[in-house]
């Protein structure tokens, strides 16, 4: 199904296109605040996909549900590069998904042509309690082909087991990775059809090394060389790194190094384009006080990874930890740039030490992007945290690295009725790194999630 989208902005009333009941409106508009601009054409890529839950939480955080739209569906949106005014072409397939997944609940293929959805919950019963507590819990992944962006199709939804949670696809593009809750199943690995994109029977392991069988993990991410995975543990504040080797035996995995303990719940990592090191996203204890005051920030956590080749079947001394710098509070995803240099973390709340400030910009609630610089050495400097008027989802960078995109749960914005898309111009001042917030917004329908990812 493909259409094309309108636009608004500060100078012009609000537009929006009259579309099928099942494919919400899309707009792009004018960032209240944001100063300069590099253009639409300056977002650089062949696509943008964003997923949508037609079960929306009242709250990302909250107990309930809103009234379903009607003929809403969960879907993944694919909008064509370059972004045009006023109308950019963009397309919808419907794949299940939830806003109460990881940030990496998809995942592409490197040569951009499929990608991959784990269906962490399913959707709410139309006669069922409007919690979120009803909803069902998931137990498959859908295969997408991206070959032509503007007509997407489901390639195969394919069982994997119980409370998927995130996944990764391997460098090579030949395996797919997905982790779920299951006890002693929790590490899966399926080959992936170069000519269809389709998943091969998965392999199946224990998240070996450790001390629970029944331990649950938060993501899990491939290291550049195919030849490792990182996978981290929510509840337990760790992040376990494995081998793994593809043979004409099969497929096997096994500990490297012991598990390595970071901060409060890790939600999603990255290695360095080096692969010497491992960059944590820790979420931090986002729950509030009995008080009502936030627990404090979260943290990147940097994991200089053992010295010894992974080639080898020597055991590996152990990984260490080399740095950390806080987040804003409640951090809901993170991206690093094509060129690795470069850092933002999106967080739900702004931390009380910018809220005010001029690198926030005052307080009215909302989230924020906070930027750093990651040197060679394993180095994270933090830049500046900048306030969103909206409750943020994910964020990426454009194949350019030169602009980061920024999925809009809600907005604080009233004549933004959905979910939207907010574009930072990244640029240097004095020698630093600083975030310009263009002046323009890409609507992307109700519930956007996950990791929004720009190919």
């Amino acid at each position: 199904m493909s259409h094309a989208r309108t636009t608004r902005s500060l100078a012009s009333a609000s537009l929006t296109i009259a579309v099928a009941a099942a494919v919400p409106s899309l707009l792009i508009g004018c960032a209240g605040g944001g100063g300069g601009g590099s253009g639409t054409g300056a977002v650089h890529g062949r696509y943008i996909l964003a997923l949508g839950d037609a079960d929306l939480p009242s709250d990302p955080s909250g107990p309930y549900l809103l009234p379903t739209r009607p003929g809403a569906n969960d879907s993944l949106t694919v909008i064509q590069l370059p972004i045009r005014e006023p109308m950019t072409p963009f397309s919808q397939v419907g794949v299940s998904s939830s806003a109460l997944g990881s940030p990496d609940t998809i995942t592409v293929s490197p040569n951009g042509r499929y990608a991959y959805v784990v269906e962490t919950r399913r959707a709410a019963a139309s006669d069922g309690p409007r919690e979120i507590g009803a909803l069902p819990v998931g137990d498959s992944f859908t295969a997408i082909d991206l070959t032509d962006p503007a007509s997407p199709s489901v390639r195969s939804s394919t069982y994997i087991g119980p409370d998927p949670r995130a996944a990764a696809v391997a460098p090579s593009g030949s395996f797919l990775a997905i982790v779920t809750s299951k006890p002693r199943e929790q590490l899966n690995i399926a080959p992936l059809s170069a000519e269809t994109g389709e998943a091969g029977e998965a392999f199946s392991w224990p998240l070996a090394g450790l001390d629970d069988d029944e331990a649950l993990p938060t993501s899990v991410t491939w290291h550049p060389s195919g030849k490792a995975l990182a996978v981290s543990l929510g509840d337990r504040g760790e992040v376990m790194m494995y081998r793994f080797r593809s043979s004409a035996e099969g497929l096997a995995i096994a500990p490297w190094g012991p598990p390595v303990k970071v901060g409060a719940q890790p939600v999603q990592g990255v290695f360095s384009k080096d692969g010497r090191f491992f960059i944590s996203l820790d979420a931090g204890a986002n729950r509030a006080k009995p008080d009502g005051q936030p627990l404090g920030p979260g943290r990147i956590t940097v994991i200089r990874l053992a010295a010894d080749s992974l080639d080898g079947d020597h055991a590996p001394g152990s990984h260490e930890v080399v740095g950390s710098a806080e987040t804003g509070i409640a951090p809901v995803g993170f991206a690093m740039s094509p060129d690795g240099q470069t850092i933002a973390v999106a967080n739900a709340m702004m931390s009380v030490a910018s809220a005010g400030t001029g690198a926030g910009g005052g307080g009215g609630g909302g989230g924020s992007v906070v930027l750093y610089t990651f040197g060679r050495g394993g180095t994270l400097v933090r830049h500046g945290e900048y306030r969103l008027d909206a409750a943020p989802a994910g964020v990426s960078f454009d194949t350019s690295g030169r602009t980061v995109c920024v999925s809009q749960y809600a907005s604080l914005d009233p004549e933004a009725s959905d979910g939207e898309v907010s574009f930072w111009q990244v640029s240097r001042q004095g020698g630093e790194p600083v975030l310009t917030q263009q002046p323009y917004f890409l609507g992307i329908g109700g519930g956007p999630h996950g990791a929004l990812i720009v190919r």
